[in-house]
């Protein structure tokens, strides 16, 4: 029987089921974030398991992602360290309770790994809530000294990017509204995209409409990147609809990421 690594890595290959690394079971890819929450919390009631394997796997994930990119394992190892050191701006847990649930480490952690792996000079994200994808992708271009993000939210709410430090928001721009409204009109007048990552409204279309926007206008050699990919399978059905046009792919967990053929990735180790 393969190892569970080994099954992680071909999970789309299943078609119809993901399997949950931290749990060690498989998962329908319609499963809603509460549907998969709930059946972890079912088969982990005291949480200990999930964040025992959590706390010892998400190096090597994050490592594997990594050489899938082409990035050596010392030079990830190093970008963690710095993932690691990044502190948020300090909120009251019940001025944003209303907001998406925040992003989990190993997810931030990835989300910094990649920024500094893309080095992009144009980052666009959809979803904003806590602000904690966006201060991760800032830190990581104020690490690198390069790059700028624009961030798109539904709402104008006064919470929303509450954790983003304010030494990071030089780089920052934000737009209200829907994102499948917006996004066509800025991707074409910002011009070439390195980075995308898409954390908004994970309905199947909306994800799919979002990945269909954005891809004529991601330079070869870039990154389109999403989170919670387990809620549908628009991600697997992407990557097989595009494989001509796909470099490399790979996913840690519930965070996908695709590179852009057509050019070599500008990542230098710096």
């Amino acid at each position: 029987m393969p190892s569970a690594s080994t099954m992680a890595r071909s999970v789309y290959d299943h078609g119809c089921r993901v399997l949950h690394p931290v749990i060690d079971s498989f998962v329908p890819v319609t499963y809603t974030g509460i549907e998969c929450r709930e059946r972890i919390r079912r088969l982990d009631p005291t949480g200990a398991r999930s964040e025992s394997r959590s706390n010892h796997h998400t190096d090597a994930r994050i490592i594997e992602l990594g050489a899938k990119l082409g990035v050596d394992e010392a030079t990830v190892e190093r970008y963690l360290t710095e993932a690691r050191s990044v502190r948020l701006a300090d909120v009251s847990p019940n001025e944003a309770a209303h907001l998406a649930s925040p992003m989990c480490h190993e997810d931030r952690y990835t989300t910094y790994v990649i920024t500094r792996i893309a080095r992009p000079e144009l980052a666009i994200e959809t979803g904003i809530a806590h602000g904690i994808s966006s201060a991760y992708v800032l830190a990581a271009m104020e690490a690198g000294n390069r790059g700028r993000l624009i961030s798109i939210e539904l709402d104008h709410d006064p919470h929303i990017g509450g954790h983003v430090p304010a030494g990071l928001r030089s780089r920052w721009n934000t737009c209200w509204g829907n994102s499948l409204q917006l996004l066509p009109d800025l991707v074409a007048l910002q011009g070439p995209l390195d980075l995308f990552l898409h954390d908004s409204d994970h309905n199947y279309r909306h994800v799919w409409r979002e990945f269909e926007i954005v891809w004529p206008h991601i330079r070869p050699g870039s990154l389109l990147c999403a989170h919670d990919v387990l809620h549908n399978n628009a991600f697997p059905r992407f990557v097989r609809k595009h494989r001509a046009s796909i470099d490399a792919w790979a996913s840690s967990i519930n965070f996908g990421v695709i590179r852009k053929s057509g050019g070599e990735s500008h990542h230098a180790d710096r």
